[in-house]
Parts: structure tokens; C-alpha cells; sequence
């Protein structure tokens, strides 16, 4: 076989290949797999009531109930605390010291060696 031959050979074994993918696409298309539960679930939804049940009315009496209990302060004083009474107030903070005062004899002198600063009392 030449390289003609097996060329040809491989574009019709690679276009019978693009016709069958295209052919089973097409099958899926025309018989839809999933149709058959398309009216199965129509049918369920068609069956499904659009009315509410009502739920019947409370006999109890909330709003009374309420008033009555927000009529009570003692009941308030039990279930929550009054605030504690306000707190002192703090101290001054102490004067700052005074530097002037503190630094009285104190010379500052430059040094020769690395020019550092020296303190003499």
C-alpha cells in the first residue's frame, strides 16, 4: 500500500465515524428519552390542588394575655435587673513631673570619640 491509499483510507474511516456520532445524534433527537417522564410529570402537576387549606382560627387570647403581663412591673423587676447605680468617677491622673526641676546641675557635654553625648551630674 502506498501513502495515498492509506490516506484515503483514514479520511473515509474518520468521515464514517463523524456520520455515526451525527446519526446517533440525530436518533436521540427524534426519539427524545426523556418525553415519556415529561408526561408522567405533567400529569403529577395537573393533579396538584392550587387551594390552601385554611387553618383554623387560635381560641387563645394573646393580646390580653400580653397587656396583662405588661401591666405588671414586678414581673419586669424579676426578669431583668435595674441598672447598676452610675460608678465614681476615677481620680486625676497624677501631675506630670517637672522636668525643669529634675534636670537642675545637669550639664550635657559632647564627646570627642564618636560624638556621643555625655552626661555629667
Amino acid at each position: 500500500m502506498n501513502e495515498a491509499m492509506i490516506e484515503r483510507l483514514l479520511v473515509v474511516i474518520g468521515a464514517l465515524v463523524a456520520l455515526a456520532v451525527l446519526g446517533l445524534m440525530g436518533v436521540n433527537v427524534v426519539r427524545d428519552p426523556f418525553g415519556a417522564d415529561r408526561v408522567w410529570l405533567a400529569g403529577q402537576i395537573e393533579d396538584i390542588s392550587h387551594t390552601s387549606p385554611r387553618v383554623p382560627e387560635s381560641e387563645w387570647r394573646f393580646g390580653e394575655w400580653r397587656a396583662s403581663i405588661e401591666a405588671k412591673p414586678q414581673v419586669w423587676d424579676a426578669l431583668v435587673p435595674p441598672p447598676p447605680p452610675p460608678k465614681k468617677k476615677p481620680p486625676p491622673p497624677p501631675k506630670p513631673p517637672n522636668l525643669k526641676d529634675m534636670l537642675k546641675g545637669v550639664q550635657a557635654e559632647r564627646a570627642q570619640i564618636g560624638g556621643r553625648a555625655k552626661i555629667v551630674y
